[in-house]
């Protein structure tokens, strides 16, 4: 709490951001958001770990790709408790924010995002842009560094595509493809393309891949 939390904190905003890869501001909204971090007595009646902490432990998982006992020392956390927090978070997301955030676009969605771009870049029938980035994966298996490396990064990585509008907003995000693929590859296994053939993708979608 000293650290981060306080009203004068040892670190400021910028290395909150940097470590928890969001604002403070977003962080205390998931904290109050999730049901499952509320604190709650154990069978002894002592209180347990607050929602603050388990978030951090969660967090701090995802971040920085740590194994599920690095807690143990900084938030006297035990592994099992770890992991539970990490699975209790990532199904908290899911259930809390999914209708709203986890969504694809409706057809009153698509009209306004046509307006904005057609405004700002006249680009009529334009959504947003699609393309991939590479994340590092230091603690890949030395089994599988082969297929998730590629000569223009310089090391193993695994590829998220995404599709944001002008506003910032990610209407589709498809990660976990092996680093070695093209942005070409990841288009052609992912799901959005398979709604457009499969005819479930709104009418008004107009792919444009920044190759």
């Amino acid at each position: 709490m000293k650290d981060y939390f306080d009203e004068a904190p040892t670190f400021l905003n910028e290395f909150f951001r940097r470590r928890f890869r969001m604002s403070k501001r977003l962080f205390l909204r998931i904290v109050d958001d999730l049901e499952a971090f509320k604190q709650k007595p154990n069978a002894r009646g002592a209180l347990g770990f607050t929602g603050i902490q388990k978030c951090t432990s969660a967090l701090r998982i995802l971040a920085y790709g740590n194994i599920t006992d690095i807690n143990d020392e900084y938030l006297k956390m035990a592994e099992k408790t770890t992991r539970d927090s990490l699975e209790h978070f990532c199904r908290g997301i899911i259930d809390v924010y999914c209708a709203r955030y986890l969504r694809t676009p409706t057809w009153d969605d698509l009209q306004k995002i046509y307006e904005v771009h057609n405004a700002e870049h006249g680009l009529p029938g334009m959504i947003g842009s699609i393309d991939c980035m590479h994340w590092r994966w230091d603690n890949c298996p030395t089994a599988w560094r082969g297929q998730h490396t590629r000569g223009d990064q310089k090391g193993p990585t695994i590829i998220l595509q995404a599709v944001a509008s002008q506003d910032l907003w990610v209407w589709s995000a498809y990660f976990g493809v092996v680093g070695s693929c093209n942005d070409i590859n990841v288009f052609e296994q992912s799901p959005l393309l398979e709604e457009w053939i499969s005819g479930k993708a709104p009418k008004v979608f107009d792919f444009r891949e920044d190759v």
